[in-house]
């Protein structure tokens, strides 16, 4: 069970070149100080509910570490998008067109970066990232697409 849910965490990852994950540290920060301040606003002077606050910490916290398993993934030879649940994608980077970043829409509150990868055969396919550093990984992408585009010297 224990290496089920360890390859299902790490799906993707073999043969990686580099991985971004989806960050940690300020989402536990914030909600370790929305917990703190609560505590200590609300908890009267003898303290003795603790425990209400350690389990709402935790529980609070699940679903922070779930959205870290979201990954963008390059391999040598394939580009791989990881949600924090559900199945991966995988696109060949040879059949990459090119890629460009989508402007989210104006009512979106909190926007996640979404990036358009056209496709050589035709298609697009918009895909969430969620992960920080998207412009570095459309610069990616158009890089590897440049480089096998090129016809090679031999």
């Amino acid at each position: 069970m224990l290496s089920k849910l360890r390859n299902w965490w790490r799906a993707g990852e073999e043969d990686a070149i580099i991985i971004y994950r989806a960050r940690l540290l300020v989402p536990l920060a914030l909600l370790s100080t929305v917990v703190a301040l609560a505590y200590l606003v609300i908890l009267p002077p003898n303290r003795t509910a603790i425990w209400f606050f350690a389990t709402f910490w935790s529980i609070g916290a699940i679903p922070l570490f779930i959205r870290r398993r979201r990954a963008v993934i390059f391999t040598p030879d394939v580009f791989v998008s990881r949600p924090a649940l559900g199945s991966i994608l995988r696109v060949p980077i040879c059949g990459i067109k090119r890629a460009r970043s989508v402007e989210p829409s104006p009512g979106e509150e909190s926007p996640i970066p979404v990036v358009r990868i056209e496709l050589i055969v035709g298609g697009s396919l918009d895909i969430q990232l969620g992960v920080p550093r998207s412009g570095e990984i459309i610069m990616r992408l158009n890089e590897s697409d440049e480089a096998s585009a090129r016809p090679q010297n031999r």
